[in-house]
């Protein structure tokens, strides 16, 4: 997996993604990662046992967070519940498939279907 700037970090945290960091001083056999996010001044902090620490210098590399999709729950949830009647409940199985193959990113997905305000998205009816 790539590892990216302080700058690039910020830029990912601020589109909705989920990065962890690694302090560079640290050895290779000692490698840890952990999840950051963003401060209200857009300043990456970090969790440290209940105090969040600022994370500004050029000590720390910067990665993803890949999420794999729930393809086994999604393939279950149309085997399930994809023959029950109705629109509104077909509404909420498609919903439901589209959360588990975006998991954290089903929000941005569903705002950029519905941005230009041609569509709206449907949430359905549970069966």
């Amino acid at each position: 997996m790539t590892n990216f700037d302080y700058d690039a970090a910020v830029e990912a945290l601020r589109r909705g993604n989920r990065i962890e960091c690694h302090s560079k001083l640290h050895s290779a056999r000692h490698e840890e990662w952990d999840e950051v996010e963003l401060n209200n001044d857009n300043e990456i902090v970090w969790e440290d046992r209940g105090s969040l620490l600022c994370l500004s210098n050029e000590d720390y590399a910067f990665r993803l967070i890949v999420e794999e999709p729930d393809v086994k729950g999604a393939i279950n949830l149309i085997l399930d519940f994809g023959q029950t009647d109705g629109a509104h409940h077909k509404a909420w199985v498609l919903d439901q498939v589209l959360r588990a193959l975006t998991g954290v990113k089903y929000q941005q997905v569903i705002g950029k279907f519905c941005d230009n305000g041609e569509y709206d998205w449907d949430e359905g009816i549970a069966p």
